[in-house]
């Protein structure tokens, strides 16, 4: 069984509920398709653009996203910058603005390479049911996004397996928590399964963590796979879009995954546009191992979304 989750920007919310059936609605909507061995899971940023922060959790649960781009405004421009520090592979549907009028918007950005669609949902699903995906076999990795108390069954948590797969009575650690969990049981698509791959969204039913301990940003992995920590330097790329440069003092939100922290700069200064060195010292600890990327957001300019990081 192979599993998509793409993250679909579209201010006006109607592709995705012409694809797929909507499971559930938080800051983000998630909708469903299953045919055959293929499951589709479309991530729709519901509480974007007043909030920056549910774009940023879509990202963290997505390997594709798909532009739709409806008009040419400062949201259209701040999800650019966003899926070009997050480095996701995907799609462009050119609808309200055209290929040349996004042209200098894009140039020189990760979205240069996206494929273009048409706009049309039957061919979009066709080409969303094709995708291929190539995960690493180890470690076990999943990102937990909710985590809640059933009646008679014990904490579930919802999430997305990363990489490796997530089986039945693996025992494994919850970070940047600290504490062990073993897997009791496991569902996909509301069908009981032994074992959840790559790609895969599951609901796990852990045994040995509360729902308020284990709950969104953190992973269900294998022991050692992930250090924390509440210092990072990172090589930081500030985009050419920011208002501003990084300088020491100032107080960036930092993050990883669905994990996020507030962060204060020290050290050199980072000018728009440019790369360099960049050590933040983090309000609280997170979890990340050396491949992971990072992303920065400043709340009070536009767009909020202006960095990304790598160790």
């Amino acid at each position: 069984m192979t599993s998509s989750n793409i993250l679909i920007i579209d201010s006006r919310r109607e592709l995705a509920k012409q694809i797929g059936k909507k499971n559930s609605e938080s800051d983000i909507t998630l909708y469903g398709l299953k045919e055959g061995e293929k499951i589709l899971t479309l991530c729709e940023p519901y509480s974007y653009p007043d909030k920056a922060q549910s774009l940023l959790n879509a990202i963290a649960l997505c390997s594709h996203a798909l532009l739709i781009t409806r008009s040419l405004d400062k949201d259209l421009a701040e999800c650019i910058v966003a899926l070009n520090c997050s480095n996701l592979p995907g799609f462009i549907i050119y609808d309200g603005v055209s290929k040349e009028e996004l042209a200098p918007f894009i140039k020189g950005t990760s979205l240069e390479k996206y494929e273009e669609l048409e706009n049309d949902a039957n061919a979009v699903r066709t080409r969303f049911l094709s995708l291929t995906h190539s995960y690493a076999a180890s470690p076990k990795k999943a990102l937990i996004d909710s985590c809640f108390a059933v009646k008679g069954v014990g904490t579930v948590a919802l999430g997305v397996v990363l990489s490796g797969s997530i089986d039945v009575h693996d025992d494994l650690e919850v970070m940047p928590l600290g504490k062990k969990a073993q897997i009791r049981s496991i569902q996909m698509h509301d069908n009981d399964v032994k074992s959840a791959p790559s790609g895969a969204r599951l609901g796990a039913c852990l045994k040995g963590v509360e729902p308020e301990e284990a709950g969104r940003g953190n992973y269900l992995c294998s022991a050692g796979t992930l250090q924390k920590s509440n210092s990072l330097t990172l090589n930081v790329t500030l985009s050419k879009f920011s208002k501003g440069p990084l300088f020491a003092g100032k107080i960036l939100h930092l993050w990883e995954g669905m994990q996020s922290t507030p962060a204060t700069v020290e050290g050199s200064e980072i000018k728009p546009g440019t790369s360099g060195a960049l050590t933040l010292k983090l309000h609280k600890e997170i979890a990340y191992e050396k491949n992971s990327r990072f992303l920065l957001a400043d709340y009070e300019s536009r767009p909020r979304i202006i960095a990304s990081g790598t160790l």
